[in-house]
């Protein structure tokens, strides 16, 4: 018994020091800064077996902590109470094969298939919906918007290296007219973006260097102000257009005779298509046909 009480002391004297040590390593862990967290997000990692479509959000979660050493905290209530789901952990997601990919793309993947979301905190992130972000879900209550949400961070960053950067984690159409932005397009910007609309994004870069972006169908396209403003007034003008013929097309044909405009016209089905302006008689010498305006 004297021999074993020294080893036993001894063994005892070991775990408490690799509690100690585990608990430091935690309440470090706990304290990393959130920009930190957000560096770890923007890297990429290897999922080079995906996440099967059978794995629990929870697994999914310990493999990215795994890859990265980041620590996800799961706002149960947030879930049950804004999207009925009970138990939120349990719900099964997938990702496909990828060998690199930023893992703030794959969390926002991953939880985007139950309207989740990712907040980041000194020491943690917490997953959470996307109610309690403030982002409301549209009429479908599938998607938020139409247009990417993106989680980002630039420090001083050349304008357009940002945009480049916004366009290669979306996928989406961004154009910068270097040609009249000049050397604002070099203009250094910074910002920290949490699921906020790809087009708000923009909006808030370029107007750090004096531009301003215009949505122009699935392209949003960053120029001067006063070009930007031009081409966004020419839009509404050819949507009004629109709106006009499409009244016309649909007002049927004893409407459309009462107006000397062709009972056979019909509008282009094609929003992206020229805009087509209905011919009344004696309205071109030698034609019937519609004119048309791009």
């Amino acid at each position: 018994m004297r021999i074993a009480m020294p080893f036993v002391l001894r063994n005892i004297a070991c775990s408490s020091l690799v509690l100690l040590l585990n608990l430091s390593l935690a309440h470090a862990e706990e304290k990393m800064p959130a920009r930190e967290l957000r560096a770890k997000l923007a890297k990429p990692v290897s999922l080079e077996r995906g996440i099967p479509a059978d794995t629990s959000l929870k697994d999914a979660l310990a493999l990215l902590t795994k890859q990265s050493g980041v620590t996800f905290w799961i706002d149960q209530k947030a879930f049950r109470e804004d999207l009925s789901i009970d138990v939120i952990e349990e719900q099964l997601v997938g990702f496909p094969k990828s060998s690199s990919v930023r893992l703030d793309v794959v969390l926002q993947l991953i939880l985007r298939q139950y309207n989740g979301a990712h907040r980041v905190h000194d020491g943690y992130i917490e997953i959470t919906t996307l109610q309690q972000l403030g982002i409301l879900p549209d009429e479908s209550g599938s998607e938020p918007s139409w247009l990417p949400l993106v989680n980002m961070t630039f420090d001083k960053r050349p304008l357009h290296d940002a945009l480049k950067e916004l366009a290669n984690a979306t996928g989406f159409n961004l154009l910068l007219d270097e040609a009249h932005a000049g050397d604002k397009a070099k203009t250094p910007v910074s910002a920290t973006f949490d699921y906020v609309q790809l087009g708000t994004a923009v909006r808030l870069l370029a107007d750090q260097a004096d531009l301003k972006a215009v949505l122009l169908e699935n392209v949003l396209y960053v120029t001067t102000v006063a070009k930007a403003d031009a081409l966004q007034t020419d839009q509404e003008h050819r949507v009004r257009l629109r709106m006009q013929i499409s009244k016309l097309a649909d007002a049927g044909p004893d409407a459309r005779r009462a107006r000397n405009i062709d009972p056979a016209f019909r509008v282009n089905p094609d929003p992206r298509g020229p805009i087509t302006v209905p011919a009344t008689p004696g309205s071109e010498k030698g034609s019937s046909q519609p004119k048309s305006r791009e």
